[in-house]
């Protein structure tokens, strides 16, 4: 027994949905899954700022992160870069459930999740503030991120949008700025009485550790 064909119809709408409509050059959805790839990459090798600004709106930015003032300049974003760099010793980044919506001619909503993973340092003046659990310098957030990115000459982010969530989405109201708080906490206290299951996240942390 065979599986019945679908209609022509239906075969032909389903692979036309990749059909450059503006040409072979213009932005398609794997240039934006390139562009999410290579944003993270460089946060993981510590790169220049000059790679971020370069891929910022420089106008109309607006950098929503939980529990900070919104960042709506190039100057605010080099400040809070400079103190990721100075506080952590290494970053690494898990993207999946990617969502990409064309939204305007030159212009698209991204969606994502991020599991971030890193390490502050263990004499950091705001460590308490970027733990996950209060007895490990090794974190581990899900961030839910929504980004507005305007295709032109070169990729960039008008709005970047970032709140603790496992799931992506596209609803206009997926952007709280909620306080910064660890959102472990409560597991985090029966974490601490089991040292089994206390080296065991450990060591799943360490996972991603640049070992080089």
């Amino acid at each position: 027994m065979t599986a019945e064909l679908a209609s022509v119809v239906d075969y032909d709408a389903q692979v036309k949905r990749f059909k450059p409509e503006h040409g072979l050059a213009a932005t398609n959805s794997n240039d934006l899954r390139r562009f999410i790839y290579e944003w993270f990459t460089h946060f993981e090798h510590a790169a220049p700022i000059d790679f971020y600004l370069s891929h910022l709106d420089d106008e109309n930015l607006d950098v929503r992160f939980p529990g900070l003032d919104p960042i709506t300049s190039h100057t605010e974003f080099a400040g809070w870069y400079e103190n990721l760099l100075a506080q952590t010793l290494w970053n690494f980044h898990d993207v999946s459930a990617i969502q990409i919506e064309q939204i305007a001619a030159q212009q698209h909503l991204v969606t994502f999740v991020v599991d971030w993973y890193g390490e502050v340092r263990a004499d950091s003046d705001q460590l308490a503030s970027w733990q996950s659990r209060p007895d490990s310098c090794l974190y581990h957030y899900s961030i839910r991120q929504t980004w507005t990115v305007t295709a032109g000459g070169r990729l960039a982010i008008q709005k970047l949008l970032a709140a603790e969530g496992d799931s992506p989405s596209v609803s206009e109201k997926r952007t709280p700025n909620v306080p910064k708080t660890c959102p472990h906490a409560e597991e985090a206290a029966s974490y601490a009485a089991s040292p089994a299951l206390k080296r065991l996240v450990h060591a799943d942390l360490l996972r991603v550790k640049p070992s080089v």
